[in-house]
């Protein structure tokens, strides 16, 4: 392929765009985790919310984030955060309730199952 001459300012646009499109694929991931998680736990989602989280835990990278969030207690406790400043009343409440079935759910839908580590630290969320 030959070579291409490009001005300085279409140059920068391009690394403007570039930047733009990473910055908004690192903002969708957690979105998609939280949404996941809150499906799991068995919270009724609509509109364009419910779409994502459907989307969300049929692929694979994003229930291999949801895994390991639950494996980490920090990135668990993180992830509750998140929520609370979503509005979400008591999240970590309600996800203490609902470890087992949220480790069940999971395990139905992914390959890469959840062990006695994650469900331990779902339930230790309501200490």
């Amino acid at each position: 392929m030959g070579k291409l001459k490009i001005t300085e300012s279409q140059y920068n646009k391009i690394l403007l765009h570039e930047q733009a499109e990473r910055k908004n694929i690192l903002t969708e991931g957690p979105k998609e985790v939280m949404l996941g998680v809150a499906v799991l736990a068995g919270i009724k989602l609509t509109g364009q919310n419910e779409f994502l989280s459907q989307k969300a835990l049929k692929d694979s990278s994003v229930l291999r984030d949801i895994k390991s969030t639950f494996e980490d207690e920090g990135r668990l406790k993180e992830l509750v955060s998140k929520m609370e400043e979503k509005g979400m009343e008591s999240p970590s409440l309600l996800l203490s309730k609902n470890a087992k079935l949220i480790v069940d759910k999971f395990n139905e839908l992914s390959s890469d199952k959840l062990d006695f580590i994650s469900l331990s630290n779902l339930k230790e969320l309501s200490d």
